[in-house]
């Protein structure tokens, strides 16, 4: 039978109903492929097997004119369908649905697995209400209240905030994480992050952990890098190497899997080659400036390492007050105030106020005035021991001196009654002396030679009348009362007063002999034997 063409126009409208059709009497292959449907109403059954000609629900007929049909009222589709090959795929038999890729492999895929397709869900709503609109997505378990959402929520025109919650039985839910489309902020806890990862917990501690796996080599490396992009800290980990960009950081270094020994470094960068600046050891050593401190049994170590040595510095705001320094070489530098204040070198020698390095075991000396030359030991609020070292006539060479003011023992000419020198070596000239309430004087001293003298001529006495020496043995014995030679400090000759019976001055010796003693003049040399009566 020959087919037939009814042209545009030829109808009348209405006069086509379900009734006049006969169940296949329209298929798709009788569908001119350019049907306009457009604002016509079009009622398609339930596409089940036997019912009318499904073809016309079917791809087929929608392929062909799905531009231009009219929404249907609540079609049933059976079977699977595709939409320009990949731009929408229903799987019926494994119930998934794929948007731009012609297999999909799970639930819902979207775009290919190319490499240049993009993969792209968007919802939208129009922004007519500017600050109160949200549009998102919310994944739900039983019912609203639990699950999770992507949430766009629009703050204003130009601040809108991306918050991922949770709901545990709450609709509106919590925030688990959000990202402020203004800024790139993220907040883990907090729909606002003030920086640009705040992390936040409403009532417990916060904890951030930055951690690796165990097994495979050693050592490993956990850390975080700071600071600019245009330098990287390279070190060793799981049999190769990781690299922290930055100019400074922090890393864990695990060293072995059993027990889990961990060091913690901290690196920096000065010109380009960032380098490990301190570590904490797993012991609890610290080392700045080198990554093996010592390690001593049963003591903490701060170990300090540089290109000249070490230092450890006191400072009040940035005015550097003082500091503890090796000084380039095994030795140990004390410094207050910009001057070297004591050295204990590398054999052991200790120097305060001068350098020690070829001095005595412990040398006390001055830089410049000699007031700096003392010892001083403080007993209690009335009295002050202090060992004074002179540099000049006016001091003792090594002197021993009791005071009742401690400013005394700091002075370079002390005063006062009872500023009292005990006992000096070299005392205002002297070798070994003795010292006596005087101020500044001594009372007895051993010369050069040996000799005993007094502090002055004619000035002290050897006993008292109180107390006297219970004998005296001597072999010459010499009496003067001469004046002595010389001049005093205005140029006048010294004079002595004579004898208390004649007022005149003499020298005299009395000497021994076998069975006489004798008397020897030393002005005019006459010699004269006392008269010795025997006592029976």
């Amino acid at each position: 039978m020959a087919k037939t063409t009814i042209p545009g126009g030829y109808i009348e409208t209405g006069s086509i109903d379900t009734a006049s059709l006969a169940d296949t009497s329209i298929t798709a292959d009788k569908l001119h492929t350019t049907l306009d449907l457009t604002g016509k109403a079009v009622t398609v059954a339930t596409a089940t097997a036997g019912d009318n000609d499904t073809t016309v629900a079917s791809t087929a007929f929608v392929s062909t004119a799905i531009a231009n049909l009219a929404p249907l009222a609540s079609p049933d589709f059976t079977g699977d369908a595709t939409f320009d090959t990949s731009t929408l795929v229903i799987d019926s038999t494994n119930n998934r649905v794929g948007i731009g890729t012609s297999s999909p492999d799970q639930l819902l895929q979207v775009g290919s697995e190319s490499y240049g397709a993009n993969a792209i869900i968007k919802t939208q709503v129009d922004g007519s209400d500017v600050g109160n609109f949200d549009s998102g997505l919310h994944m739900r378990s039983h019912d609203d209240n639990f699950g999770g959402s992507i949430i766009l929520e629009s703050r204003s025109g130009t601040n809108d905030i991306v918050n991922f919650k949770y709901h545990n039985n709450s609709s509106a839910g919590a925030t688990a994480m959000a990202i402020d489309a203004t800024n790139g902020n993220v907040g883990i806890g907090t729909p606002s992050p003030l920086g640009n990862l705040q992390i936040i917990t409403a009532t417990a501690g916060t904890v951030l952990n930055v951690n690796h796996n165990n097994g495979g080599s050693y050592p490993k490396a956990s850390g975080i890098g700071l600071g600019g992009t245009t330098t990287a800290y390279t070190v060793d980990s799981d049999g190769g190497t990781v690299s922290f960009t930055g100019g400074a950081g922090i890393y864990a270094e695990n060293t072995a899997d059993s027990g889990n020994p961990t060091n913690l470094v901290f690196w920096t960068n000065l010109a380009g080659t960032p380098e490990e600046a301190m570590r904490i050891s797993s012991g609890g050593n610290v080392g700045i400036g080198t990554s093996s401190p010592t390690a001593l049994s049963g003591y903490a170590t701060l170990a300090l390492n540089g290109t000249n040595g070490g230092l450890l510095e006191f400072k009040k705001g940035d005015t550097q007050m003082s500091y503890i320094a090796n000084a380039g070489n095994p030795q140990l530098q004390f410094v207050t105030n910009g001057q070297e204040r004591m050295l204990i070198t590398n054999t052991g020698k200790i120097g305060i106020g001068t350098d020690a390095t070829n001095l005595s075991t412990l040398s006390v000396g001055p830089t410049t005035a000699h007031a700096q030359n003392r010892i001083a030991i403080f007993t209690d609020d009335y009295n002050y021991g202090c060992m004074r070292i002179g540099s000049s006539t006016a001091e003792a060479s090594l002197g021993f001196m009791r005071s009742t003011t401690e400013a005394n023992t700091h002075a370079s000419s002390p005063s006062g009654g009872n500023n009292t020198w005990g006992m000096g070596l070299g005392v205002w000239g002297a070798n070994f002396g003795f010292g006596s309430n005087s101020l500044q004087t001594y009372c007895v001293e051993w010369d050069s030679s040996g000799h005993m003298l007094p502090g002055a001529n004619n000035t002290y006495d050897l006993g008292s009348t109180a107390k006297g020496w219970r004998n005296v043995y001597t072999n010459d014995l010499h009496l003067s009362n001469m004046a002595p030679e010389g001049v005093d400090v205005d140029g006048n000759e010294y004079t002595r007063e004579g004898n208390e019976v004649d007022g005149t001055n003499g020298s005299w010796t009395i000497q021994e002999g076998s069975d006489d003693l004798y008397l020897l003049n030393r002005l005019n040399g006459k010699k004269y034997k006392f008269n010795l009566t025997e006592v029976l």
